[in-house]
């Protein structure tokens, strides 16, 4: 049984998970990703740079064609989309007549708030709804359609600095509801029980309250694309990382600090309960309880060595590159003995 996965995303994150699996060598799984990031090594599965409307998508639709055939011919059963992306509509359509079962990972099954919910809740009714015969998620979801749900994983260790830990870290895409609006009476609140302690804001987009937190003065807002290396120091000497979000579905920004024994503290919204466990690897806190997560952020900064070695004991089980390929090669295996 071959399976294919497709990945036509650039997005960081997502490139790691779908380089995690295929250097895992799964026997008859072969990987194909956009050109950008494939470049010679390997056929393309798309053209496009972005995931949304541009003049490559026809091009992207042609090329879908043109693959699917080919998958077809190769005597691919199974195709895994690994992210979210519009090229992966084109190939899916085609391939879906010719027989061979779709299977799409849907990283955010609830839409977030922001310029790309419309597009994202789009995406997840053509994908869930109309073609996918399976389904891959993070986190708990209700579908109709078979659902195989696996922890959010791949990460290696990072190296981390032995100075003391004292800042706090909010860092990734800043869109809405992500809460920036709430960071600013956090960090009075914060400042008011210790001047001494400082929260960096990283992260490339926009947010109304950016300008009000820049005012702040135990804030540093660095707001532009943070490369992976500086964000690794950023991680390497923080003691905590907080999530003020407002709705979440998994994080990334969770494993990410996890992976550099970094807890966090975060709302309790959405999914994030799944992957932050209350008062060993983090805190969760109220929604919108600013004087509770002010509470938690100064307990965490204190018991951060208790917090840290918790996270990195369980760390390679829970999230880490073994974590990833072992639940796929438990889907695989499964697909084997039912012959699809």
């Amino acid at each position: 049984m071959k399976v294919a996965v497709v990945n036509n995303s650039l997005n960081p994150d997502l490139m790691t998970y779908f380089t995690v699996k295929e250097r895992a060598a799964f026997q008859d799984v072969f990987f194909y990703s956009c050109f950008a990031h494939s470049k010679f090594t390997r056929i393309p599965s798309s053209f496009s740079r972005k995931n949304g409307l541009s003049g490559w998508l026809p091009i992207d639709i042609f090329w879908g064609v043109a693959l699917g055939f080919f998958l077809k011919f190769k005597g691919i059963k199974i195709i895994i989309y690994d992210t979210a992306h519009i090229s992966n509509l084109g190939l899916s359509a085609v391939t879906k007549i010719m027989g061979l079962k779709q299977v799409f990972t849907i990283h955010d099954w609830e839409p977030h708030e922001g310029k790309m919910k419309f597009a994202t809740t789009v995406y997840n009714w053509a994908a869930s709804g109309l073609l996918a015969d399976e389904l891959i998620v993070f986190s708990s979801v209700i579908a109709t359609k078979k659902t195989h749900r696996i922890r959010l994983s791949g990460f290696e260790l990072g190296a981390r600095s032995d100075t003391e830990r004292s800042g706090v870290l909010f860092f990734g895409r800043i869109q809405p509801y992500k809460g920036v609006r709430h960071l600013p009476l956090i960090a009075k609140k914060l400042g008011a029980c210790d001047p001494n302690i400082r929260i960096r804001v990283v992260g490339a987009g926009s947010d109304p309250h950016l300008r009000e937190l820049e005012q702040c003065a135990n804030v540093d807002v660095l707001n532009d694309f943070i490369p992976e290396e500086l964000l690794d120091k950023e991680l390497s000497e923080t003691a905590v990382v907080i999530l003020p979000y407002d709705s979440a579905t998994q994080s990334g920004v969770v494993i990410k600090s996890f992976a550099f024994g970094v807890p966090v503290v975060a709302f309790d919204v959405g999914n994030l309960r799944e992957y932050i466990s209350d008062g060993l690897s983090g805190r969760l806190v109220k929604h919108a309880d600013l004087d509770g997560f002010v509470d938690a952020v100064l307990d965490t900064i204190t018991n951060q060595k208790k917090f840290s070695e918790i996270i990195l004991k369980n760390f390679d089980k829970d999230f880490g590159v073994q974590a990833l390929t072992s639940q796929y090669a438990s889907l695989l295996e499964q697909w084997r003995e039912t012959k699809c």
